[in-house]
């Protein structure tokens, strides 16, 4: 029993519009999958990148954009920890991100991250030419705390 779908011209508003909202998402998708070799290191920038200028919430959006920018967002946040605290550990991704001499600036991160990332990477280069247990390093660095 074949049953008739109709598309509304609201309905095909709706859908052109998520398709613009998908296309950031697409793009920095194709960029992950198409690199032979994807580095973690551009992970968090290109996913701070198409949160602020691509799903930033606008004045002029309507309620479909609104929504779908502010579940994207968080469920992006969420996934891949991108808010920092003060009780935040330094990641693989955003020590490899400072590495990567086109992230190393970390723009992409809070000023308070920042100087986390920059200790943590200091502390990693100590520990890798000195003994771990030197006293002086085992309270700042995160590696040398067992």
């Amino acid at each position: 029993m074949a049953h008739k779908f109709e598309v509304t011209e609201h309905q095909w508003t709706d859908v052109e519009t998520l398709i613009q909202l998908l296309r950031p998402l697409q793009i920095m998708t194709t960029v992950f999958c198409g690199e032979k070799y994807c580095s973690s290191s551009m992970v968090r920038p290109l996913l701070n990148v198409v949160i602020q200028k691509h799903l930033k919430p606008n004045i002029s959006d309507d309620e479909i954009s609104e929504h779908f920018k502010t579940t994207v967002i968080r469920e992006l946040l969420d996934r891949f920890k991108l808010l920092w605290c003060h009780s935040s550990v330094v990641s693989a991704r955003q020590i490899a991100s400072f590495l990567d001499s086109r992230f190393k600036d970390l723009e992409h991160e809070t000023v308070e991250a920042r100087e986390e990332i920059r200790k943590e990477d200091t502390c990693i280069k100590i520990s890798t030419n000195c003994c771990f247990s030197e006293e002086i390093f085992r309270d700042t660095c995160n590696i040398c705390k067992f």
